[in-house]
C-alpha cells in the first residue's frame, strides 16, 4: 500500500503555471486489533517546559552529541532548562530561563506529597540530536515533558492541527 500526498500551490495571475508536487510513501496499515500497542504511554510527566528557537537548539545539540554520549536534559517548574554533558575532563552546561511552563502536560501531585518542582533524565545526545535536526516545520511549538529518570518526550505542536512525539528512554 502506498499513501499519496500531491501539494498543489494557487498561482497568483491567470498565466502563472506552478507544478503539483506527488509524493508516494510505502506504508503498511496495521490492524485495528494491534492499535492498542501503538497509543501514547501514560507517563504521568513531571515537569514540561516550552523550548527556545529551534535553531539554536539544533546547533546546541550538533555540539554537545560530538563531546558526549548522553545529555542530561534537567528543567525546573519555573520555566528554566539545562542540557548538560559531562567528560571526565570538562563538564559543559548550556542554560535557558523564563520558558513557558505546560502545567496541564504534568501529573498532580496527590494530597500527601510536594509537588514536583524540578525533573532530569539523561538520555542519547546522538538520537536526541537526530530529532531536532530533523524538525523542519514551519509554525511549530516545541516542548519537553520529563518524567524524572525514565522518560523524556519531544512534542511537537504543528499549529494546533498535529502532534508528534518522540519518547527517548534514559539512560544510566
Amino acid at each position: 500500500s502506498c499513501l499519496l500526498i500531491d501539494i498543489g500551490c494557487t498561482p497568483t495571475s491567470d498565466t502563472e503555471v506552478l507544478p503539483n508536487v506527488t509524493h508516494e510513501i510505502p506504508i503498511q496499515p496495521i490492524p485495528r486489533s494491534e492499535w492498542e500497542q501503538y497509543l501514547l504511554p501514560n507517563a504521568n510527566y513531571d515537569i514540561a517546559v516550552g523550548l527556545p528557537s529551534l535553531k539554536s537548539l539544533q546547533s546546541l545539540l550538533d555540539k554537545k552529541k560530538n563531546i558526549s554520549p548522553s545529555v542530561n536534559v534537567f528543567a525546573t517548574n519555573k520555566g528554566e532548562l539545562s542540557f548538560i554533558v559531562e567528560t571526565d575532563i570538562v563538564t559543559i552546561g548550556s542554560h535557558f530561563k523564563y520558558l513557558e511552563v505546560f502545567k496541564n502536560r504534568c501529573r498532580k501531585p496527590r494530597a500527601d506529597e510536594e509537588p514536583v518542582t524540578e525533573a532530569s533524565c539523561q538520555v542519547d545526545s546522538r538520537k536526541l540530536a537526530l530529532i531536532m535536526e530533523n524538525i523542519n516545520f514551519i509554525e511549530v511549538t516545541l516542548s519537553y515533558s520529563i518524567k524524572q529518570d525514565n522518560l523524556l518526550n519531544v512534542c511537537c505542536d504543528l499549529r494546533g492541527v498535529a502532534l508528534l512525539n518522540f519518547i527517548l528512554p534514559a539512560i544510566n
